[in-house]
């Protein structure tokens, strides 16, 4: 069974209802039944691929109507990591990945991921910078626009595709 130590983010398969837990002091993902049943965990520590340096949230890529790919922001190794719904690796979007993407300044760190309708990865840094990879996380990826201040850990996209951010001062900003 599981123990969770430091719970961060939490997102949900709809073809399954499994819920995917991020805790980020074992460095891992913690997969739960619809009623709270520890199924399965996936991720150690390090820097490698599939590895975790401090996961702070997770999103599911709900589009296809089947279990979906899992994306997990790894903020230790400022990343965002690919896996398939059984936990295994797929790929990485890195720093470099979001340079690639034309932006008018500096990227900054990464700081939150969501999964639109259609299967996109939206990544957004703590500068305010928001940014858009082609269902998969595949390259590249398009520098959207920047909100204007400092966000905090939280993003989430609902089925209309507006963008909900939560800003430095804890309060939610909407783009639509």
């Amino acid at each position: 069974s599981s123990a969770l130590s430091d719970p961060q983010g939490v997102a949900i398969d709809q073809s399954t209802g499994e819920v995917y837990v991020v805790d980020s002091a074992h460095n891992r993902v913690e997969i739960f039944s619809a009623s709270g049943t520890f199924i399965s965990a996936f991720g150690v520590a390090g820097s490698g691929s599939g590895q975790f340096n401090e996961p702070t949230q997770v999103a599911v890529d709900n589009s296809g109507g089947l279990p979906g790919d899992v994306y997990v922001l790894d903020v230790g190794n400022q990343r965002v990591e690919r896996f398939n719904a059984k936990g295994e690796y797929q790929s990485q979007l890195t720093m470099a990945d979001l340079a690639a993407t034309h932006i008018p300044s500096a990227a900054g760190l990464f700081q939150g991921i969501a999964v639109d309708a259609g299967g996109n990865l939206w990544i957004y840094d703590n500068s305010g910078k928001m940014y858009e990879f082609p269902s998969g996380g595949a390259l590249p990826g398009s520098y959207i626009f920047d909100s204007g201040f400092l966000t905090g850990p939280g993003l989430a996209i609902d089925s209309s595709g507006d963008l909900y951010v939560l800003d430095e001062s804890r309060e939610v900003e909407k783009f639509g």
